[in-house]
């Protein structure tokens, strides 16, 4: 999917708005637009953890629905941004440089319009996808979007929708060119640290994760603990274990900081 100025993809979900009579409740069985935490999370879902010092936090906006939808506008707000959370949505993790990074391997990632609208500032966040001539979004339960949080401190994130922001009020449009306002379910995450690189959990980071990792990867060991992607390439693999190894004993970059600028880069 193309990065698309938001006056454009406004302009092709208008195409489909002109022939409606107006937004309404969606009938029989609402369809639903919902979070869920990303890993590594909590088995009950409420808490999202990310790297002490600072690093990345995904959430999926999902969607269930029965029609097949050609175009939707997903207003949101972040109620907790800022201080003491200090979790921010960077525009180079969601809309990318080339294309709308929030709509990869979506089910509309086909679709011919789409932008994450960070332009607001956080904590107001705009979604909008249309398909225009693509196929349309047909019935079923997944992902619509990701966001990508770069988090530096234990805290919560609290999502809900802008429902009356002039022109931007959450809908979605059926084939029919029907538009009607889909159930909404809010949530709240809580924020908290793990430390990057602990492959076997026990709180330190040495040569005992570097055989751990080691062992999973090659010889059926027990599953990793926390995430040991230190060098933000999103692999789990044997450069991982050689970078923690140049980290422990030569020196090398910070875990999560491969370009070592002081800045994690996951």
């Amino acid at each position: 999917m193309k990065k698309t100025p938001l006056f454009l993809l406004l302009l092709g979900i208008c195409v489909f708005s002109l022939v409606t009579s107006g937004l309404a409740q969606d009938p029989g069985d609402p369809d639903t637009l919902y979070f869920v935490a990303g890993p590594p999370c909590s088995s009950d879902g409420d808490t999202l953890y990310f790297p002490t010092g600072g690093g990345d936090a995904t959430i999926f906006i999902n969607i269930w629905n029965d029609d097949s939808i050609v175009a939707m506008i997903v207003p949101l707000i972040d109620t907790t941004y800022g201080p003491p959370s200090y979790s921010f949505l960077y525009p180079s993790k969601n809309n990318g440089s080339t294309q709308a990074l929030c709509f990869v391997g979506s089910r509309v990632e086909h679709f011919g319009l789409g932008t994450c609208n960070l332009s607001f500032m956080p904590p107001k966040v705009l979604y909008g996808a249309s398909a225009m001539t693509a196929d349309p979004m047909p019935p079923g339960n997944g992902l619509f979007a990701t966001m990508v949080y770069t988090v530096c401190d234990a805290g919560r994130i609290c999502l809900d929708t802008l429902l009356r922001l002039p022109d931007s009020e959450l809908h979605f449009i059926t084939t029919g060119a029907d538009g009607y306002i889909p159930q909404f379910r809010s949530r709240c995450f809580n924020l908290l640290s793990y430390p990057r690189g602990d492959a076997n959990g026990d709180e330190k980071v040495d040569i005992a994760d570097v055989v751990y990792l080691i062992n999973y990867l090659f010889k059926s060991g027990s599953p990793l603990v926390w995430p040991v992607d230190v060098n933000c390439d999103g692999l789990e693999d044997i450069t991982d274990a050689v970078y923690l190894v140049n980290y422990l004993f030569k020196s090398g970059p910070p875990l999560g900081d491969p370009d070592d600028n002081g800045i994690p880069d996951c």
